[in-house]
């Protein structure tokens, strides 16, 4: 899901900008996320931003059988 909501920023694209935003966020019993943050910044705000967004665009998840916190990174490369 993250995957497939994520959307490399065009600024950041035409600015040459990469970089990994770790972020860790609750999937609540109902799918929904919250508490949204970042734990190892990418350096770049633009990227940083754009990581929160992404799990927000990818929610609703499929619901957990209970509440479960995740700690992943979401990545952003040129191609």
């Amino acid at each position: 899901r993250i995957g497939r909501a994520l959307r490399y920023p065009r600024k950041a694209q035409r600015a040459g900008i990469s970089g990994q935003t770790k972020v860790r966020f609750i999937i609540c019993a109902n799918g929904q996320v919250r508490a949204i943050e970042v734990v190892k910044s990418s350096g770049y705000a633009i990227l940083d931003n754009d990581a929160i967004k992404t799990v927000k665009r990818a929610a609703p998840f499929p619901p957990p059988p209970i509440e479960a916190v995740l700690i992943m990174p979401i990545s952003y490369q040129r191609r």
